[in-house]
């Protein structure tokens, strides 16, 4: 049976890629709260930590994650913010064991990002038992 195209290629292409921030939007995605940066100074790497916030922009963005792949434009406002000097980032680097913990850590830590469905805080306001709440964290923690 033949597939339906959906999207066309240059389509496809463009969903995969991180998508180009303007200077604004890279103010406001990349943005390093006092959590975040504390997280950062764990790393041991200044391409882990650029990595991260990366990754951590995207996820702020568009809600998805993308391919370990970012714009240059903004590895370089990034390692500018977090005060790395212009050559220190390879993307090379940058292991797909440690991306994969980045992940977990940003879909765990509820406070770096919250991920809301609609209606399921509301669900959590009207009854007050942590208990019953889990389920709809795990859920939301674990739907990607």
């Amino acid at each position: 049976m033949p597939r339906i195209p959906i999207l066309t290629p240059m389509e496809y292409a463009a969903f995969e890629t991180p998508p180009l921030f303007s200077s604004v939007e890279r103010k406001r995605f990349f943005d390093l709260s006092q959590r975040l940066e504390s997280l950062l100074t764990t790393f041991r790497t200044p391409t882990n930590a650029i990595c991260f916030v990366l990754t951590f922009g995207h996820v702020k963005a568009t809600k998805r994650f993308f391919a370990r792949q970012s714009h240059e434009t903004d590895a370089d406002y990034v390692a500018h913010q977090l005060g790395y000097l212009p050559g220190v980032f390879d993307p090379s680097d940058y292991k797909e064991a440690t991306a994969r913990w980045h992940r977990t850590l940003i879909l765990v830590q509820p406070t770096l990002l919250p991920i809301q469905r609609p209606g399921s805080m509301d669900r959590c306001r009207s009854r007050p038992r942590q208990s019953q709440c889990s389920h709809l964290r795990h859920s939301m923690l674990h739907r990607y």
